[in-house]
């Protein structure tokens, strides 16, 4: 028995690394091409880069696309997607909406100030799932990072289509906030929408994000997996007990 629970722990554990990855916000980014080109138009991939520049966060008709801005500078990178193709927008309420490709981002006004009207404006980052990629996912290894100089916390909210998943309404200066979880069992065309916005104001409101979207090992296969493996590994037992008899 001795000999079985090791060769057993070495099968579970490759089994336990089943789940592939659909999608990763940095390793996918892809940065465009023509200023004013959305995330969309570069690569139909399934990723697009949005703000809630047409009402209230949670509901994906309000969602507009950023677009490559070449000349965007937030902590002094170059080139990014924005909410216009010129330099920042000079006019309220979705200043400084943008997203870069190490996961910089910078959210839009907060629903204190007076330009947008009682609504905190997201950086999106959306993801729709693709012909092949539906089944039961997971959201995994997501990272949302602040600066120093995050005067006001930020607010991380996940949804799938217009249905909120997660929400995380205080993450405040120089703090890291890990979060993961199921997304359900999706289809294609539906789309997973990964928001920071502002609890109050946008003043300092810098962050990092990554996250991935995975597949999830339905329960029946990790049930035959693992009793294929139990049939392995003593298949392998009684082998070596017969060589050393």
């Amino acid at each position: 028995m001795r000999a079985f629970i090791p060769i057993l722990a070495m099968f579970l554990a490759v089994g336990s690394t089943h789940a592939g990855i659909v999608a990763s916000f940095q390793a996918d980014y892809v940065a465009g091409t023509t200023a004013g080109q959305t995330r969309a138009e570069r690569s139909a991939d399934g990723w697009n880069y949005m703000t809630n520049s047409g009402g209230a966060i949670g509901t994906a008709s309000n969602y507009t696309s950023l677009v490559w801005n070449p000349t965007a500078i937030l902590d002094r990178k170059t080139g990014g997607y924005t909410i216009d193709s010129g330099a920042y927008p000079l006019i309220p309420p979705d200043t400084y909406v943008g997203l870069f490709a190490d996961g910089v981002g910078h959210v839009g006004k907060g629903s204190t100030q007076p330009d947008p009207g009682g609504i905190n404006r997201y950086a999106i980052a959306a993801y729709t799932i693709q012909t092949g990629e539906a089944g039961a996912l997971s959201l995994s290894n997501g990272v949302v990072t602040t600066t120093a100089d995050t005067d006001n916390p930020l607010n991380v909210r996940v949804y799938v289509n217009n249905v909120l998943k997660q929400d995380y309404s205080e993450v405040t200066s120089s703090a890291e906030l890990n979060f993961s979880g199921s997304l359900g069992s999706l289809i294609a065309g539906d789309t997973v929408y990964v928001a920071v916005g502002p609890t109050t104001a946008d003043f300092g409101g810098h962050f990092n994000l990554n996250f991935e979207i995975a597949s999830v090992p339905e329960p029946g296969t990790l049930v035959l997996f693992t009793v294929g493996t139990i049939t392995c590994a003593l298949g392998a037992l009684r082998k070596r007990r017969k060589t050393t008899e």
